[in-house]
């Protein structure tokens, strides 16, 4: 659940609750809709903290999110849910919506996938959950190649120096 180079134990105590939860959810109410895969159990993947809050993907066997769960529990603000809001991530700004429950809280949640029914296999939809949150991590194309490229010139080069030229801006 927790990542291993992470591992906190209150941590793992509130992902295993959100699990514990949504897997109740699944028993209770959405086992004999048609949106539910049998194939697929609910899985907290990759989580890891973000602020003051954990940033991972929760599996259930109707849905793929990403959510941003806080480290704590927080009272539910019922005039949020189902309110959309903006997230800032390193990949740049994302939109989730509030949802909330009883037992867990508050927490933003964003699709990944609903339903899940075309996923054939846990295995599958741990894949899938793991290269949503890569994409939720990585920074946009243009600052990737900001970071990646080499610093300007200021002076001459090494060969132009040793041929006499003078460099750049001379």
């Amino acid at each position: 659940m927790n990542d291993a180079a992470n591992a906190d134990p209150e941590i793992d105590a509130r992902l295993a609750a959100m699990v514990a939860r949504f897997e109740s959810i699944g028993a209770q109410q959405m086992r004999e809709l048609p949106i539910y895969n049998p194939k697929l159990a609910v899985e907290a993947v990759g989580f890891r903290r973000h602020g003051d809050e954990l940033l991972g993907a929760l599996i259930t066997p109707w849905f793929i999110n990403i959510m941003l769960l806080p480290r704590q529990r927080t009272e539910v603000d019922w005039r949020r849910v189902g309110r959309a809001v903006t997230v800032a991530l390193p990949s740049g700004p994302s939109k989730f919506v509030w949802g909330g429950d009883e037992v867990i809280g508050l927490y933003r949640a964003q699709s990944v996938q609903s339903p899940v029914l075309d996923i054939p296999a846990q295995g599958a939809a741990r894949q899938k959950a793991r290269l949503a949150l890569a994409k939720a991590m990585e920074p946009p194309a243009a600052e990737r190649k900001v970071a990646a490229a080499p610093e300007a010139q200021t002076g001459p080069s090494r060969r132009d120096l040793l041929r006499g030229r003078p460099g750049p801006g001379a």
